[in-house]
C-alpha cells in the first residue's frame, strides 16, 4: 500500500472537526462503560435476584437490551443520516443517551434500567456514524490513519473515565439515614446510583451543545444547507476573533483514496437526488465487490474475537480454581483465582501501555505502507493470546508455588499484548474498512459492517459463553481456549486478503473509470449516427 510520510499525515489534517468527533466518542464510551463497575450492585439493590446465578441472568438481560437492537438500528439510522444529514442523527444519539442515563440512575425497578439500556441502544447509532463522518472528513488516505486513531484513543479514555466516575460517585447505604440527615443525604439513600448518571448526562448534553454549535455537516450533498447551530457557533467564534469560514471536507468530487487507484484522484459520486437514468450501474453493484465483502467478514471476526476475550477472560481470571480437577495439559475447572480488587488495576495499567504503543504504531504503519500488514499481525495476535491463556492456570501460585508478583508479571505480559493487539487492530480495521467502502455508499456500507460487528460480538459471545460453561463442567477448558485460538483467521481467509498489497491488485478489483468513459463515448457516437442531435 502507499507509504505516507508523517508530515503528509499532519499537513492539512482537519484537526478541529476530527476533535469534535473524538469528543463525541469519549462522551459515549464514558457513559456506556461507567455502569459496568456497579451493575452487580444495582441489580442486588432491587432484591430481584435472590442468588448469585440469578444476578448473572439479569446481567444477561441487560446485555441483550444493550447489544441486540444495534443489529437493526445501525442500518435504520444510517438511512436517516442519508436523508437528514450526519449531524442531526449524531445529536439525536447524544441526547437520547443522556436521558437514558438519567432513567438508568433514577430507576428503582429492574424493568426501568432495562428500558433505559434498550432505549439507549435503539436511538443511538453514533459508533457507525462517527466512522462515516471520519471518512468524509478525511477523503485523502494520508489523513485516515490519524483520523481513525481517535477510535481506540476514545475507547481508552472512556474505559478509564467511565469506571472512575461510576465507582467514586455511587454511595449505596447499608441502612436507613439518620433522622437528622440533610436532604442531600436522603436523596442519595433513595437514589444511590443517580449521581454518576447525572454527571454523565451533563457531559453528554454539553457535548451535544458543542456539536450543535461547531460541528460541520459532512454529508456530500447536504453540507452546504443552512445550519442554524453552526451559524450561531460562527457568531460566537467571531466574538472571540476566531475564523468562522466553513471547511470543505466533503465534496461531490472527492479524492476517495488517492494514490491507491493508479493516479485516478477524482471519483465522481452519483447525486442521490438524481434520476435512475443517470447511471447504468446495478443498484447494488458497489455492495457485491469481493474485497468489500471480505473486509466486512474480517471486521466482524475481529469484533467477535475481541468481545470474547474481553467478556470471558475477566470471569476466567477471577474464578477460583478447583485443584482436584487439574490434569496437565487439558484438564481443569474454574479459573486463575485472581482477586477482583487487583484485576481492574492490572487491566488499567496494561491499557495505558497499549494506548501509548498504539499512538506510535498506527502512524508508523501508514508511513511504511504497513496498514494491511499491521492488521494481519493484530489478527494473528489472537492466536498467541488464546493459545497461552489456559496455561496460566498451571503456573498459578497455588499450583506451582511461584510468588504472586512473578505470576502477575506473566499476566501483565499477556494483557499488555492483548490490549495492544485490540487497540492497534481497532484503528487499522476501521481504516481498511473505510478504504474499501465506496464513496457514494460509505454510510450504508459502514452501517452494515458495524451491524454485523455488533451482532457477532453480542450473539457470538453468548454462544461462546455457553460453550465455555460446557467445557468447564467437563473439566476441559484448555481445549476450549485452544479452539478459540484456531478461530483467528489464517492467511487463506478473507480477513487477510481484506485489502490489496499494492496498487495493481486494487486496480483489478475496482471499476476502471477510463474504460467506462470509453464505453460511454462509443454509445454516444452510435446514438448520434442513429438520430443526429440538433
Amino acid at each position: 500500500m502507499k507509504r505516507v510520510d508523517l508530515r503528509e499525515q499532519v499537513s492539512g489534517f482537519p484537526a478541529l472537526q476530527v476533535g469534535f468527533l473524538l469528543l463525541m466518542q469519549v462522551a459515549q464510551y464514558t457513559a456506556e462503560l461507567s455502569t459496568e463497575c456497579y451493575i452487580w450492585h444495582i441489580i442486588k439493590s432491587f432484591h430481584t435476584a435472590k442468588a448469585h446465578d440469578e444476578v448473572l441472568k439479569y446481567i444477561g438481560y441487560l446485555a441483550f437490551a444493550d447489544g441486540a437492537p444495534q443489529v437493526l438500528t445501525y442500518i435504520f439510522w444510517a438511512f436517516q443520516a442519508e436523508r437528514y444529514g450526519r449531524k442531526p442523527i449524531l445529536l439525536i444519539g447524544l441526547i437520547s443517551l443522556a436521558f437514558a442515563m438519567l432513567l438508568y440512575g433514577f430507576g428503582r425497578k429492574f424493568y426501568l434500567i432495562w428500558i433505559a439500556k434498550f432505549a439507549a441502544s435503539l436511538l443511538n447509532a453514533n459508533h457507525t456514524l462517527v466512522r462515516t463522518a471520519l471518512g468524509e472528513l478525511t477523503p485523502s488516505l494520508s489523513h485516515q490513519p490519524l483520523a481513525f486513531l481517535t477510535i481506540p484513543v476514545s475507547y481508552f479514555v472512556g474505559s478509564w473515565l467511565g469506571p472512575l466516575i461510576g465507582n467514586n460517585l455511587i454511595t449505596p447505604w447499608n441502612g436507613p439515614p439518620p433522622a437528622d440527615a440533610p436532604p442531600d443525604r436522603r436523596f442519595i439513600k433513595v437514589f444511590p446510583f443517580a449521581l454518576p448518571n447525572i454527571v454523565l448526562a451533563i457531559i453528554l448534553l454539553f457535548t451535544a451543545l458543542l456539536t450543535f454549535l461547531f460541528f460541520e455537516e459532512t454529508h456530500p450533498y447536504l453540507d452546504h444547507q443552512a445550519d442554524r447551530g453552526l451559524a450561531l457557533g460562527n457568531a460566537i467564534r467571531e466574538k472571540f476573533g476566531l475564523s468562522s469560514s466553513k471547511g470543505t471536507y466533503s465534496r461531490k468530487f472527492d479524492r476517495a483514496n488517492d494514490g491507491l487507484v493508479n493516479g485516478e484522484d477524482d471519483i465522481e459520486l452519483q447525486d442521490p437526488m438524481g434520476s435512475a437514468e443517470d447511471s447504468s450501474a446495478p443498484i447494488f453493484a458497489s455492495y457485491s465487490r469481493p474485497k468489500l465483502i471480505q473486509m466486512i467478514i474480517s471486521h466482524t471476526m475481529f469484533g467477535y474475537l475481541s468481545a470474547v476475550f474481553a467478556k470471558l477472560s475477566d470471569s476466567y481470571f477471577t474464578e477460583s480454581l478447583k485443584k482436584e480437577s487439574i490434569g496437565f495439559p487439558f484438564m481443569f475447572k474454574g479459573g486463575c483465582g485472581i482477586s477482583w480488587v487487583d484485576l481492574p488495576s492490572i487491566v488499567t495499567r496494561c491499557l495505558v501501555v497499549a494506548i501509548i504503543v498504539t499512538i506510535i504504531a498506527v502512524p508508523l504503519a501508514a508511513k511504511y505502507g504497513a496498514i494491511l500488514g499491521g492488521y494481519r499481525l493484530s489478527l494473528a495476535g489472537f492466536i498467541f493470546t488464546f493459545f497461552f491463556l489456559p496455561f496460566f492456570v498451571f503456573v498459578a501460585p497455588d499450583v506451582t508455588g511461584i510468588s504472586q508478583s512473578a505470576y502477575y508479571g506473566f499476566l501483565y505480559v499477556l494483557l499488555m499484548a492483548q490490549n495492544t493487539i485490540f487497540l492497534v487492530g481497532l484503528a487499522l480495521a476501521a481504516t481498511l474498512l473505510n478504504i474499501h467502502v465506496s464513496s457514494e455508499d460509505r454510510n450504508i456500507q459502514t452501517a452494515i459492517a458495524m451491524a454485523a460487528y455488533a451482532g457477532m460480538s453480542y450473539f457470538g459471545t453468548i454462544l461462546t459463553s455457553w460453550v465455555r460453561t460446557l467445557f468447564n463442567n467437563l473439566g476441559l477448558q484448555t481445549i476450549f481456549w485452544l479452539i478459540r485460538s484456531r478461530a483467528a483467521p489464517p492467511k487463506e481467509t478473507p480477513a487477510n486478503v481484506a485489502a490489496p498489497a499494492d496498487e495493481d491488485e486494487l486496480e483489478e478489483e475496482l471499476v476502471d473509470e477510463e474504460e467506462v468513459e470509453e464505453l460511454v463515448d462509443v454509445a454516444e457516437e452510435l446514438d448520434e449516427v442513429e438520430s443526429p442531435r440538433i
